[in-house]
């Protein structure tokens, strides 16, 4: 991201936050999003045992309309917005890396999350010469931590993916950044400390660590996955606490790191809430069939192919939502939603900013 990129991104979101008590109707005419999420696919080549996306494949948003929409939010926005793609795995989607290209050419900001395990010599160098904001990898765990996650043999293809792109960042000269996503579960708690020395010697940047969601529709299986000794779970957080402080090599916020071990401690069930979730204030999500919305199970604000993302956002709808969600009890602690201070956002501001070091 260049410089003068960012402190527009910065300008929105201080607006944003500074807008969040703001009330209706000054605030939608006034805020814009400085976030924007699209899940691009529900298709994937992994198997996830925590994954909650249907595995049956639906129709799908055309290129052509992708790019109808994503010049309607940089119209929008004046470029100053985020862009994180996501999936299913966003490479599985046919024509991805000419989406990719044209929210560049528009002068928006966007990156995506990957598995890594399709990413070869030729994508790795054109995806860091675009100049992303970011690339997120997920990865769960090192060697059978990860594999017994998402598939016999994943880490490995993974891992070597990974390495593609600290490869070609390298002979790019990029500073595009490189993050790990760890979904946070009882499985995976006895690798927390090899996860972070892998991030300390493969070459990314950091890591960004989210509790395991439990769902309505998520089966008992799914919900043991969250099953881990009280102990075991307090000894994982602290050590990435202890990363957190020292190293800065975990993104996170401590305030978000501390209320881990009671959410396991409660198997996932809603907690306190302890300030107003502001995710609609800030972001907006775009799913695969254009569908829109603040937070999954909230309520749709309408659908790209139909309204403008623009008109979307001012719309009664989308009135209504923002309602719902700063009455919701939930206590949310994914990282997309997860209620930052200011003093966090300028963090990441400045973790952005800065030149890579690895």
């Amino acid at each position: 991201m260049q410089l003068s990129q960012a402190i527009q991104v910065a300008v929105r979101g201080g607006v944003n936050h500074v807008l969040q008590k703001t009330p209706e109707p000054f605030f939608s005419r006034i805020a814009r999003p400085s976030s924007i999420y699209i899940m691009i696919t529900r298709r994937c080549n992994l198997r996830c045992v925590m994954c909650g996306i249907p595995l049956n494949p639906s129709p799908e948003i055309t290129v052509d309309e992708w790019k109808r929409i994503l010049d309607d939010i940089s119209n929008w926005t004046r470029g100053s917005c985020k862009l994180q793609f996501s999936g299913g795995e966003p490479l599985h989607f046919k024509g991805f890396m000419e989406v990719l290209k044209h929210s560049v050419d528009l002068g928006l900001l966007p990156g995506f999350c990957t598995n890594a395990t399709l990413i070869n010599e030729d994508n790795a160098a054109r995806l860091m010469e675009m100049g992303l904001e970011n690339i997120n990898v997920s990865l769960d765990g090192v060697e059978e931590f990860g594999d017994r996650i998402r598939g016999a043999g994943s880490f490995a293809r993974t891992d070597a993916g990974i390495q593609r792109l600290v490869d070609a960042r390298t002979k790019t000269k990029s500073r595009t950044p490189i993050i790990l996503k760890t979904c946070l579960m009882g499985v995976n708690t006895p690798g927390i400390g090899r996860l972070l020395e892998y991030v300390r010697s493969s070459g990314v940047d950091a890591i960004l660590f989210q509790p395991m969601e439990i769902r309505e529709f998520d089966s008992d299986s799914n919900a043991s996955l969250l099953n881990c000794e009280e102990s075991a779970m307090q000894e994982a957080v602290d050590l990435i606490i202890e990363s957190r402080m020292k190293e800065k090599i975990v993104l996170n916020s401590l305030a978000n790191l501390r209320l881990f071990a009671e959410y396991f401690k409660r198997r996932g069930a809603p907690g306190p809430v302890r300030q107003r979730c502001t995710v609609g204030d800030g972001s907006l999500m775009i799913d695969s069939q254009g569908a829109m919305s603040f937070c999954i199970g909230l309520g749709e604000i309408g659908n790209a192919t139909v309204t403008p993302p623009s008109v979307a956002w001012r719309s009664g709808e989308a009135k209504k939502s923002r309602q719902r969600i700063y009455k919701c009890q939930k206590g949310c602690l994914q990282t997309c939603y997860a209620t930052r201070t200011l003093l966090d956002k300028v963090r990441s501001f400045a973790f952005l900013v800065r030149p890579s070091t690895k």
